[in-house]
């Protein structure tokens, strides 16, 4: 089953995004009406490579910590070549915009205020990872 995992520090994501699955229609992404999950992640240890699955949406929320994010980063990235990375920024992180981008992000926001947003976004991914696979 396609998942998005949340990485973060406090639970703000997860929940918005587990709101949102609620109020999708049957709880369906995919026009074959493939369901999807929402789990959270609070600590960088318990992302290991053979416990993502391809097709995952992983959104990273840089308040957990940037450096540490550059790290998952870099010792993830021959494995995350069948996920999509959303990594969720500030004003303050916006200058290692491309940096991300050259680990493999797919996506950088500087900034994300609503959930309706970002779960478009991973709906957009997972569909297009779907396409492709």
């Amino acid at each position: 089953m396609p998942e998005i995992m949340i990485i973060e520090r406090q639970s703000r994501w997860t929940p918005e995004l587990q709101r949102q699955v609620q109020a999708l229609p049957n709880a369906k992404v995919f026009g074959a009406g493939e369901a999807f999950s929402v789990n959270p992640c609070r600590t960088w240890a318990g992302l290991r490579p053979d416990q993502i699955a391809a097709g995952t949406v992983i959104v990273v929320d840089l308040n957990f910590g940037v450096a540490e994010c550059l790290h998952f980063l870099g010792r993830m990235f021959p494995h995350l070549e069948d996920c999509r990375v959303v990594i969720i920024g500030s004003p303050s992180t916006h200058s290692l915009e491309w940096t991300f981008y050259e680990m493999g992000v797919t996506v950088y926001l500087a900034e994300c205020h609503h959930g309706e947003q970002l779960m478009n976004i991973c709906r957009r991914l997972m569909s297009a990872s779907k396409r492709t696979s």
